[in-house]
């Protein structure tokens, strides 16, 4: 503790002897406080924290002492509780070593640090994540005393070895195996409207499950059931359960559709893996979309390859934001690692002898043509990476000279996005077509041209590769419309 004088110029010379005296008792009672400081001189009262914010254990074992510190002297007892803030599990179990539970804890005056230790619940479920861990936030809360405070973010200096933390994370190695992951063999279907056979919808699993279990799928899209379409399963509000055994290594039901006999157009029925119990992981194909093919219309398709492509680099106003790739063979995207390098393209096609009015579907289609980035991306982020294409009205940009710098203005909403669900190192290097639904957009443009911008993100400076108009038309980008010919 430290005690400043002040001058004041009517204070008087003469200090009374039992005032010194105080003064001087004071001072011996504070002495020099020796408990840590974690940089915190000025706090008018006592921080309270972690003095770790990490911690290991394994399920149903007692973790090592874990401990929590305070900043500077207590002149009274202060009680506080630690909490689990993200454990699904009962049966957790913080307390003092040696002791049975207690969920309130203390610090007394002649306390610099408390310990405590982590009994994690061993209940026979697996409960962690793909790694076999379950993370456990430990927080303090409700604070009873005078002249402390828990801390709300962490304090003081790492480099110092002087820091507390408001919260600690424990990492509990759980005991059970790691379910299989489970996932969509497929991205989408096609089937006909008037097909004799159902559409089958398969899901695969990374190996056989040991326990029985019931998977929860949303059933979403613009065909309507038992109108459009039957399942064999029981479908409510929008939702299937669908069972599985022990031992089941991949789980198959059909989809029929029904022929009304009325031109209504090509109808989808979407499939979200929702929830799967803590018996299956889920994998990366997560959603099937399956396109009912209106077999009453009778249509035209038309292949409309790209008539202007290019790359644009960086953002406005970066090193490299003049840079322009309309003559190259290839099209890149990248959410970069630094302005310099974030990459976006730019696409127009040609409408003419297109009606709006006549649409039912157009689709803007890309075709990968150097997949090993593409799967290095996968790997480092973990998890799927989205493309969105956006609207672009004005049509007067040149394939030779758009630059981050000249870009048009688009649409902040996306038209369309494409994500990627791709099995790590599952898919081929080139050839996978990423399809983008613009038929909306197609319904309503008049100007007889079409600009898009496509963009990325979560690629973790990773560069996925498209095919471009100079690469050839087998893999340029192209616009496929299908128009009613009723």
């Amino acid at each position: 503790m430290k005690i400043t004088a002040i001058y004041n110029q009517n204070t008087p010379g003469f200090i009374p002897g039992c005032v010194l005296a105080l003064l001087l008792l004071l001072l011996v009672s504070c002495g020099t406080d020796d408990s840590p400081s974690y940089g915190m001189d000025r706090e008018p009262g006592a921080a309270i924290g972690f003095l770790k914010d990490t911690a290991v254990v394994r399920e149903g074992e007692t973790s090592a002492e874990i401990q929590v510190g305070v900043s500077k002297r207590l002149f009274n007892s202060v009680s506080f509780e630690i909490v689990a803030d993200s454990s699904d599990v009962e049966g957790d179990v913080f307390m003092l070593p040696g002791d049975s539970m207690d969920s309130l804890f203390s610090i007394k005056p002649d306390q610099e640090i408390m310990s405590f230790v982590f009994v994690p619940a061993d209940d026979g479920e697996y409960n962690g994540d793909k790694d076999g861990i379950r993370k456990v936030k430990v927080l303090l809360k409700n604070l009873e005393g005078e002249g402390a405070f828990l801390i709300a973010s962490n304090k003081g200096s790492r480099d110092d070895n002087n820091q507390i933390f408001a919260e600690l994370t424990i990492d509990v190695l759980e005991n059970e195996p790691i379910p299989p992951f489970i996932q969509f063999a497929a991205a989408e279907g096609v089937v006909q409207e008037n097909s004799t056979e159902p559409a089958r919808v398969s899901l695969e699993l990374s190996e056989a499950t040991s326990l029985s279990g019931t998977l929860g799928i949303k059933v979403s899209g613009t065909a309507v059931p038992e109108t459009d379409f039957t399942t064999g399963i029981s479908l409510s509000d929008g939702y299937m359960q669908v069972p599985y055994a022990a031992g089941t290594t991949g789980i198959e039901f059909e989809i029929t559709p029904v022929d009304n006999g009325a031109i209504e157009g090509n109808k989808t029925v979407v499939l979200l893996l929702d929830d799967m119990g803590k018996n299956l992981f889920p994998g990366n194909i997560l959603e099937y979309e399956l396109e009912i093919v209106d077999d009453d219309l009778p249509t035209k398709v038309s292949e409309i390859i790209v008539e202007a492509d290019a790359w644009t680099r960086g953002r406005n106003g970066s090193g490299n934001s003049d840079d322009n790739g309309g003559d190259k063979t290839s099209l890149v995207v990248s959410d970069g690692n630094s302005d310099n390098d974030f990459r976006e393209c730019y696409f127009k096609f040609d409408l003419e002898g297109i009606d709006p009015g006549r649409i039912i579907d157009a689709q803007v289609v890309l075709t990968t043509i150097r997949e090993s980035n593409w799967k290095n991306a996968e790997t480092n982020y973990g998890g799927p990476t989205t493309q969105s294409l956006f609207y672009v009205s004005d049509d007067s940009w040149g394939e030779m000279t758009v630059t981050a710098n000249t870009k048009p203005a688009s649409e902040t909403t996306p038209l369309a996005t494409y994500t990627s669900n791709y099995l790590i190192g599952s898919s081929a290097d080139s050839g996978i077509e990423h399809k983008f639904d613009v038929t909306d957009k197609l319904q309503t443009e008049t100007d007889g041209k079409l600009s898009v911008r496509l963009t990325t993100v979560n690629t973790l400076g990773q560069r996925l590769f498209y095919g471009s108009r100079e690469t050839g038309d087998e893999v340029a980008p192209k616009l496929i419309i299908t128009e009613r010919m009723d």
